[in-house]
Order: structure tokens, then C-alpha cells, then sequence
């Protein structure tokens, strides 16, 4: 209250006016997929790269209220879409759509929750060959890509260096040889099949240990000398200074090895690297080449300690055996020999989508799932024909027949797209992938590995019945029925499980072990038809959002508060959103998205906006049900231009 005195007058204002509060906003819950371990900035060095915290695995599904762009990026890395050949792919199930919308509404405005959903994309991206994990801590790596052996063999005039063949012939402790088709008379090898590392020579088909007796007698000699003396078979160990004396007649002759002990000019160079977990990185072991360890001993001196190694050469037989110092003796090392770095199983729970076409099917006979050509063997001995058009004769140009099957690859929306061979109207006969009933239907599940699903030819699986444990019961289908191998095919998601074990009441022998596998995670729709190809990934990313909006507790916290609710560019979860809504007094509007892919046509949008549903298909990409309409939800069309980060246009 102000006061106002003059002269005989008195003036007083009192202000009864009041205002409401000021409200907070718009507040959205931003729901996003994106890549995990990402990088970002540093903040003390800008040159150090860093993990973006928000895509940590253990962050997952954790709300976190972002003020800024800066720190968006900061948090969940910068948003990632993808290219082909500098070509956006709009509409990539694994662009990261969600993180763009909120650093672009951070732009406008400086509060958002973000949750990040708990799906790896980056596991969905398409690989031929399956994902592996590193190998355990203190792995020796016996690298043959980059191991050189210092092998060389005379031609009457000089010593030639040899590169030998590495094979895994195996040869027997107690033998020097072995009959194997791998290579040519007259090639050399080393034998990586065991730790002997030793060198061989074909000879008339039959692999040689190089020196030993039976190798002398198949170059049809009486004996070697070994160490460099005078005689028709002679093999040399010396080092780079040591070449065999020029007095051996004649002249280096072809029988003539030498294997030189030391590096210099490509001699011997045994490259052995040794795995750090904690690094996850090969270190390389230095391990020269010596006859006896107490040759080793003397060459190591004070420096001799646990872990060292040196190769351990028999000149008579040409053996090498690693060897290395435990503290008090010396030991064979237990090594893996190959070109690449040795790796293991795949952690628990690994995602794998290959796109590496490879399908494999079997049939009933009423009582057993059998490889398809037992059951009908004038059928397409190449198995199911993967082409974009209709096939005239199977793949060896015979006549197509009964029961010879045909997969569309030029429809990989609606893959798997099968036909079967008519042979009475000559024609391909479409199947139902939604019949799980009759004789002409089809069922997908998982069956069996065949060797493997990385990328191993199906070929004999179609005279194999072999079949695992958790693959469903054949008595519940009627004789013809086909099951398309989920585990072995590929365009689908798996997931690898340890000690995997038989369940559900389809499976012949629930509970039981069958050991580590691919199982299929990507799953069926209600019909029984499988999500293949991109709608695999895109199922794997929906069920993540979902699961978010249905299970997270922080976002239905009463000291939480937002008005908006969103996932960029999924309608599949709309009717989650609605659900969210519903628990929080519908505090909040829904913005829903369109399919990307939805035709740009009146009819098209006017079909999809028709809330049409039934009880056998989901909302989503493909119709709008019912369940999603709500006066709380706004779905807007078409899908925008713009530009990230790196500034390619995405959409």
C-alpha cells in the first residue's frame, strides 16, 4: 500500500489485483535407440575422445533431464544416419531419429527427459559372418599371417627362400607321415595341426616330415646328413652367418634345405603375441630359435624369468616346439596357430542380423522333420532356389518338379517370399506363411545349426536329419507341413545363448540342454509369420521402446513432471504412450509419428488414417488400429528434410 501526503489531502491506493503462476512449459519425455559406447568430446581436451555416458550399457533406460544441445551431444553422442556411397538411407530402421528430434527441439527450448531404450543397434547392423568375443586374458597367438619360417632349398646353384604352405595335417607325434589331398608333390608346409610346428615335403601324395628317415627314403635316398655335411639329402639349421659350405657337392643341390635360425634376409622370425584383457590387445613375445634350452639359457643369462619363450627346432625330424619358462623349467606352450587373431564365443546375449542369403528347410513326414531332399528326392538337389525371377529348370537344368521350391528375392519387403512347383498346371504356387495347419502350409522356428549359422553351405542339410532338441514337435503337424530353419537362416535377429535348453510345449523334450546357439529373438507376428529383413531390426528397436513406456517406474514418479511424450519415428508405440498417459492423468499430449515409408497419395494416407484393426494385427508401420485413437495423440505427415551434424540431409 502506498501513501500519498499533501496539504489537507490524503490519497490511498491499495492493489487487490493477483495473477495465476507461471506455468513450466512444454516438458517432453523423448524416447530414443541409438548405438551403444559411443563417442563424444572430452570436456577438459577436446582431442580426446571419450564414451558418451548415455549410451553406456548400464545406463540404459535411465531417465536423464537435458538443459541443452551441448550437453545432448555430450550425453548420447551426435545422432547417427546412415549412407550408401554418400546416398542417405532414409528410413533406415537404425538411424537414430529420436536423438535428432531432441537436439533439434533443444534448439527452442532448454528442458527434455531423454531415456535411451536398452537395445544395442549397433549389433542389428548386417554381418555376413557371426559376431565373436575377444579371447581370455594370457592367450598365446602363434600369428602365421606374419610369422616367416626361413625355409630355403638349393637349386644347384643358390639357396631359393621358400614361403611353405600352412596346413592343418595333424601328423602324429610318433609319425613323420601322413596321406592328405592338401596340395602338390613338391610343396612345402609347415603343419600347424599341433604344437610340433614341423615341416613337411608332398612326395607322391603322401605329406613327409623333412629329414626324418621315410622322407629320405621317398626322395629316394639312403640317409641324411644333417648340419650341413656332404650328401644327396642334407638339411642345414644355422643362422644368416652359418650358410651351408660351398664344398658341398655338388653346389646347393635341390635336396639341399637350409633352414636359417636367424631373422636377417628372411630368415626364421616366429611371431608370437600374447592377449591383455584389460588392454584387449596382442602383445608380441620375442621367441628365437635354439636346439637345446640350454642354449636358451645361456642366451637369456640374467634376463632369464617366467614368460619367455624360445622355438625348440629338431633338425632331424624338423620339428619346432615353443617353449616357455615357467620360473624353474621349461614347458610346451599352449598356443592357437592362424592368420587371424584367435576370439571366442560371443558374450551371452550378443544380437546377430545377417543379410548373406541362406535358408534352410525341412519337411515333415508326420513323425520326424526330415532334410528336404529325403522326402522328396527328385527335387532341386542345390535345395531352395533364391532368385529374383521365377526359375524354369532347377539349378543343374534339370526339369523343375513336385515339390521344388522357389524364394523371391525381389521382394525382400515380404521375405520370406516361397513357391512351390506345380507339376500337374506347371506353374509356381505362392505358400501361405501364415498357414500353420495343413499340408501345403509352412511353420518358422528354430531346428539345427548345420555346422553352424555363419554362413555354412545349407547344401547338406537337405540330406541330414539332423535336428536339435528345441526344435517343435513333429506329431502336432500334419505329413508336408515345411519348417523354414530359423536358427540356420539368415534376414532374421538372433540372439546367442549359453547352455541353451529346450522350452515351450512345441518343443519334443522341453527342459533339455542343447548347448550354446543362435536363437531366433526377432520373433513372429500373431499370424506366425516371421519379422524378416528390416522389420527384424525394426522389431528388436520397437520392443525396447516399449518397454520402456510400460515397465519404467522414474517417468511415473509423482516428482517428475512433462506434457509431452514422443519416440521420433516409431507409430508402433503409440498405444504404449497412450498407456503412459493414462497412469499420469493424461498430463500430457502425444506426438505420434507416420511410417516413413507410407505413399505419398491421398488414398494411401486416407487408408491409413482409417483405423482399421483386427484381431491379428499389430499397430504400426502397416495400419493404424483402433487402440491408437485418443484425443490426447496427433500424427502428422509427411516425414521432413533436414540436416545433422556432419551436414548430410537425412530425412
Amino acid at each position: 500500500m502506498v501513501s500519498l501526503d499533501s496539504p489537507g489531502v490524503v490519497v490511498t491506493v491499495t492493489d487487490e489485483s493477483f495473477f495465476a503462476g507461471a506455468t513450466q512449459g512444454t516438458i517432453p519425455l523423448v524416447v530414443i535407440a541409438t548405438q551403444t559406447n559411443k563417442s563424444s568430446t572430452n570436456d577438459t581436451d577436446p582431442n580426446i575422445a571419450a564414451i558418451a555416458p548415455g549410451t553406456l550399457p548400464e545406463n540404459a533406460g535411465k531417465l536423464t533431464l537435458v538443459t541443452g544441445q551441448r550437453e545432448l551431444i555430450q550425453t548420447y553422442g551426435e545422432p547417427i544416419f546412415f549412407e550408401d556411397a554418400g546416398t542417405p538411407r532414409h528410413g533406415d530402421e537404425l538411424n537414430e531419429f529420436g536423438l535428432h528430434a531432441a537436439l533439434q527441439y533443444l534448439g527452442i527450448a532448454d528442458r527434455a527427459f531423454i531415456i535411451r531404450a536398452d537395445v544395442p543397434s549397433e549389433e542389428l547392423i548386417a554381418s555376413d559372418t557371426s559376431p565373436e568375443g575377444p579371447p581370455a586374458n594370457g592367450t598365446y597367438w602363434f600369428d602365421t599371417a606374419s610369422t616367416e619360417f626361413g625355409v630355403f632349398q638349393g637349386d644347384g646353384v643358390q639357396f631359393n627362400h621358400i614361403t611353405p604352405l600352412l596346413l592343418d595335417l595333424n601328423i602324429p607325434a610318433l609319425d613323420n607321415t601322413i596321406v592328405d589331398a592338401q596340395g602338390d608333390d613338391g610343396d612345402f608346409a609347415i603343419d600347424v595341426g599341433n604344437n610340433l610346428l614341423g615341416l613337411v615335403e608332398k612326395i607322391s601324395g603322401t605329406w613327409y616330415r623333412v629329414g626324418s628317415t621315410d622322407w629320405v627314403s621317398a626322395k629316394g635316398g639312403t640317409g641324411p646328413l644333417i648340419g650341413g655335411g656332404n650328401g644327396p639329402f642334407t638339411v642345414t639349421y644355422a643362422p644368416h652367418t652359418g650358410i651351408p659350405p660351398t664344398n658341398v657337392l655338388p653346389l646347393a643341390h635341390d635336396q639341399h634345405i637350409w633352414v636359417k635360425t636367424t631373422s636377417p634376409n628372411q630368415g626364421a622370425d616366429y611371431k608370437v603375441k600374447l592377449f591383455n584383457s584389460t588392454t584387449l590387445i596382442f602383445t608380441e613375445v620375442f621367441a628365437p630359435l635354439f636346439s637345446t634350452e640350454a642354449e636358451a639359457e645361456t642366451f637369456y643369462g640374467a634376463n632369464l624369468v617366467a614368460g619367455v619363450l624360445f622355438v625348440d627346432y629338431d633338425d632331424t625330424n624338423s620339428t619346432h616346439v615353443i617353449k616357455r619358462f615357467d620360473g624353474t623349467n621349461w614347458i610346451e606352450l599352449i598356443f592357437e596357430a592362424k592368420s587371424t587373431p584367435p576370439t571366442s564365443d560371443p558374450a551371452e546375449g550378443t544380437l546377430w542380423y545377417s543379410t548373406n542369403l541362406q535358408v534352410d528347410i525341412m519337411v515333415s513326414d508326420g513323425t520326424n522333420w526330415l532334410g528336404y531332399v529325403n522326402r522328396f528326392p527328385l527335387t532341386d538337389p542345390g535345395g531352395v532356389q533364391l532368385a529374383a525371377l521365377a526359375p524354369t529348370t532347377q539349378s543343374d537344368a534339370s526339369i523343375l518338379v513336385d515339390n521344388d521350391l522357389w524364394l523371391d528375392t525381389s521382394d525382400l519387403e515380404n521375405y520370406p517370399k516361397l513357391s512351390r512347383w506345380d507339376g500337374s498346371t506347371l506353374e509356381w504356387v505362392l505358400i501361405d506363411n501364415t498357414d500353420q495347419t495343413t499340408p501345403a502350409g509352412i511353420i518358422f522356428a528354430d531346428a539345427r545349426e548345420i555346422g553352424g549359422p555363419d554362413g555354412t553351405d545349407p547344401v547338406p542339410g537337405l540330406t541330414s536329419n539332423n535336428i536339435d532338441n528345441d526344435r517343435p514337435d513333429p506329431v502336432l503337424f500334419p505329413a508336408g507341413m515345411l519348417l523354414f530353419n530359423m536358427r540356420f537362416s539368415t534376414f532374421n535377429v538372433k540372439e546367442f545363448v549359453i547352455d541353451h535348453t529346450a522350452e515351450g510345449v512345441d518343443s519334443e523334450t522341453p527342459g533339455t540342454v542343447i548347448g550354446d546357439r543362435w536363437v531366433l529373438i526377432s520373433g513372429l507376428r500373431p499370424d506366425g509369420s516371421p519379422y524378416m529383413g528390416r522389420k527384424a531390426q525394426r522389431r528388436m528397436i520397437v520392443q525396447a521402446i516399449q518397454s520402456v513406456f510400460v515397465s519404467n517406474q522414474d517417468i511415473r514418479s509423482e516428482f517428475i513432471f512433462f506434457n509431452l511424450i514422443t519416440a521420433p519415428g516409431y507409430p508402433d508405440v503409440i498405444d504404449e504412450m497412450i498407456l503412459l498417459n493414462t497412469e499420469i492423468k493424461e498430463v500430457a499430449f502425444i506426438v505420434g509419428d507416420t511410417p516413413a515409408r507410407l505413399k505419398p497419395d491421398g488414398q494411401s494416407i486416407l487408408d491409413y488414417a482409417a483405423d482399421i484393426s483386427d484381431e491379428f494385427v499389430l499397430n504400426g508401420e502397416d495400419i493404424r488400429t483402433a487402440s491408437v485413437r485418443n484425443f490426447n495423440v496427433g500424427q502428422w505427415y509427411p516425414w521432413g528434410l533436414g540436416t545433422n551434424l556432419d551436414g548430410s540431409e537425412i530425412m
